[in-house]
Protein backbone atom coordinates (compact mmCIF):
# COMPACT_ATOMS: atom_id res chain seq x y z
CA UNK A 1 0.00 0.00 0.00
CA UNK A 2 3.08 2.43 0.79
CA UNK A 3 4.46 1.59 -2.39
CA UNK A 4 1.42 2.73 -4.34
CA UNK A 5 0.63 5.78 -2.02
CA UNK A 6 4.86 6.77 -3.43
CA UNK A 7 4.53 6.10 -6.87
CA UNK A 8 1.29 8.65 -6.72
CA UNK A 9 3.03 10.74 -5.20
CA UNK A 10 6.19 10.71 -7.47
CA UNK A 11 3.42 10.98 -10.37
CA UNK A 12 2.01 13.97 -8.58
CA UNK A 13 5.34 15.46 -8.14
CA UNK A 14 6.02 15.58 -11.90
CA UNK A 15 2.77 17.00 -13.20
CA UNK A 16 3.23 19.74 -10.26
CA UNK A 17 6.78 20.65 -12.15
CA UNK A 18 5.35 19.96 -15.42
CA UNK A 19 2.92 23.00 -14.94
CA UNK A 20 5.19 25.09 -13.12
CA UNK A 21 7.58 25.30 -15.49
CA UNK A 22 4.82 25.62 -18.41
CA UNK A 23 3.53 28.90 -15.95
CA UNK A 24 6.69 30.05 -15.57
CA UNK A 25 8.54 29.05 -18.22
CA UNK A 26 9.71 33.03 -19.10
CA UNK A 27 10.95 33.51 -15.88
CA UNK A 28 12.66 30.37 -15.42
CA UNK A 29 14.62 31.04 -19.30
CA UNK A 30 15.47 34.29 -18.09
CA UNK A 31 17.04 32.44 -14.45
CA UNK A 32 18.97 30.32 -16.12
CA UNK A 33 20.50 32.94 -18.86
CA UNK A 34 21.41 34.94 -16.20
CA UNK A 35 23.23 31.99 -14.09
CA UNK A 36 25.23 31.22 -17.05
CA UNK A 37 26.72 34.91 -17.14
CA UNK A 38 28.18 33.81 -14.19
CA UNK A 39 31.93 33.72 -14.33
CA UNK A 40 32.51 30.00 -14.80
CA UNK A 41 29.13 28.51 -14.45
CA UNK A 42 29.14 27.77 -18.70
CA UNK A 43 32.33 26.14 -18.71
CA UNK A 44 31.19 24.39 -16.30
CA UNK A 45 28.31 23.34 -17.45
CA UNK A 46 29.66 22.39 -20.85
CA UNK A 47 32.02 20.35 -18.91
CA UNK A 48 29.58 18.57 -17.13
CA UNK A 49 27.57 18.08 -20.67
CA UNK A 50 30.49 16.43 -22.25
CA UNK A 51 31.27 13.80 -19.66
CA UNK A 52 27.58 12.80 -19.88
CA UNK A 53 27.90 12.55 -23.29
CA UNK A 54 30.78 10.29 -23.42
CA UNK A 55 29.56 8.19 -20.67
CA UNK A 56 26.28 7.42 -22.50
CA UNK A 57 28.20 6.75 -25.47
CA UNK A 58 30.14 4.29 -23.48
CA UNK A 59 27.17 2.58 -22.34
CA UNK A 60 25.94 2.16 -25.58
CA UNK A 61 28.94 0.63 -27.71
CA UNK A 62 29.64 -1.53 -24.56
CA UNK A 63 26.24 -3.10 -25.78
CA UNK A 64 26.52 -3.00 -29.36
CA UNK A 65 30.44 -4.65 -28.74
CA UNK A 66 32.88 -2.34 -27.40
CA UNK A 67 34.88 0.87 -28.36
CA UNK A 68 35.91 -0.77 -31.82
CA UNK A 69 35.11 0.18 -35.44
CA UNK A 70 33.11 -2.91 -36.75
CA UNK A 71 34.39 -1.70 -40.51
CA UNK A 72 38.22 -1.45 -40.06
CA UNK A 73 38.86 -2.24 -36.14
CA UNK A 74 39.88 1.13 -35.18
CA UNK A 75 40.02 1.67 -31.29
CA UNK A 76 42.63 4.30 -30.45
CA UNK A 77 40.24 7.01 -29.39
CA UNK A 78 36.31 6.68 -28.58
CA UNK A 79 35.94 10.40 -29.79
CA UNK A 80 36.22 9.49 -33.85
CA UNK A 81 33.77 6.80 -33.62
CA UNK A 82 30.48 7.20 -33.99
CA UNK A 83 26.84 5.59 -33.49
CA UNK A 84 25.59 4.51 -37.15
CA UNK A 85 22.37 3.48 -38.12
CA UNK A 86 23.13 -0.04 -39.98
CA UNK A 87 19.75 0.65 -42.54
CA UNK A 88 20.64 4.58 -42.85
CA UNK A 89 17.81 6.86 -40.75
CA UNK A 90 19.96 8.72 -38.69
CA UNK A 91 18.91 11.97 -40.40
CA UNK A 92 15.37 11.80 -39.36
CA UNK A 93 17.05 10.30 -35.85
CA UNK A 94 18.91 13.66 -35.43
CA UNK A 95 15.79 15.74 -36.79
CA UNK A 96 13.18 14.29 -34.20
CA UNK A 97 15.82 14.34 -31.61
CA UNK A 98 18.16 17.47 -31.91
CA UNK A 99 20.64 16.79 -30.35
CA UNK A 100 23.07 14.05 -29.68
CA UNK A 101 22.56 13.56 -25.82
CA UNK A 102 19.33 13.35 -26.00
CA UNK A 103 19.74 10.70 -29.05
CA UNK A 104 22.02 8.84 -26.86
CA UNK A 105 19.58 9.07 -23.65
CA UNK A 106 17.00 7.39 -25.60
CA UNK A 107 19.14 5.17 -27.15
CA UNK A 108 20.68 4.19 -23.26
CA UNK A 109 17.29 3.57 -22.23
CA UNK A 110 16.33 1.50 -24.79
CA UNK A 111 19.02 -1.12 -24.76
CA UNK A 112 17.03 -4.34 -26.04
CA UNK A 113 16.43 -2.60 -29.24
CA UNK A 114 20.13 -1.28 -30.15
CA UNK A 115 21.82 -4.64 -31.64
CA UNK A 116 19.63 -4.91 -34.76
CA UNK A 117 19.63 -1.19 -35.80
CA UNK A 118 22.94 0.57 -34.54
CA UNK A 119 26.55 -0.51 -35.14
CA UNK A 120 29.69 1.43 -34.17
CA UNK A 121 31.92 2.88 -36.52
CA UNK A 122 34.74 4.70 -37.12
CA UNK A 123 34.00 8.60 -38.82
CA UNK A 124 36.12 7.59 -41.66
CA UNK A 125 34.35 4.38 -42.31
CA UNK A 126 30.67 6.19 -41.70
CA UNK A 127 31.37 9.00 -43.89
CA UNK A 128 32.39 5.88 -46.97
CA UNK A 129 29.23 4.15 -46.15
CA UNK A 130 27.05 7.29 -46.44
CA UNK A 131 28.67 7.99 -49.61
CA UNK A 132 28.62 4.48 -50.96
CA UNK A 133 24.94 4.58 -50.26
CA UNK A 134 23.55 7.71 -50.85
CA UNK A 135 22.81 8.84 -47.36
Amino acid sequence: MEWEETDKGKEWTKEYHKQYYLKNKEKLNRQVRENLKRPGVKERKNALDRLRALQAKRTIYGVLGGTKCVHCGYDKDIRALQLDHINGGGRKDRDENRSTTKILKMHRDNLDSLKDKYQVLCANCNVIKKFDNNE
